[in-house]
């Protein structure tokens, strides 16, 4: 399994740490695993959830989880925040994670264990 990033700033809000997390990206030598796309095509969107193994969406709200059930219908187990419709979206241990908001550690670790756990992984994909 291969750790690949797609990150979409559409939101106005992300724009403002764009530039930090290109900078990270660029310092820690991550350009080979992290793609910045801007706003997908429905077509793209549908070929990068087929693309990754895991979706992560570490948000401190999300309305509805429409891009969890999406990745969650391309067969991909996800790992997220529980806020909103997250919450409603992500059967905590079944279909995927759910972790407390700005809580690294936890994040890290669920995405890890995933990433080392294909049968997990494919089990909650």
């Amino acid at each position: 399994m291969k750790l690949s990033t797609v990150a979409s700033f559409e939101c106005y809000m992300h724009i403002f740490i764009k530039a930090e997390i290109e900078r990270l990206v660029n310092e820690l030598d991550l350009s080979y695993c992290v793609l910045f796309t801007g706003i997908l095509s429905e077509k793209e969107k549908i070929d990068a959830l087929r693309a990754c193994d895991i979706l992560v969406r570490p948000s401190i709200y999300e309305g509805f989880g429409l891009m969890l059930i999406e990745a969650q219908a391309s067969g991909k187990p996800v790992v997220a925040t529980g806020a909103g419709g997250m919450l409603s979206a992500v059967r905590d241990g079944d279909t995927g994670f759910l972790v407390s908001f700005g809580d690294k550690n936890q994040l890290s670790e669920k995405i890890l264990r995933l990433l080392e756990d294909e049968r997990l992984a494919h089990k909650m994909g």
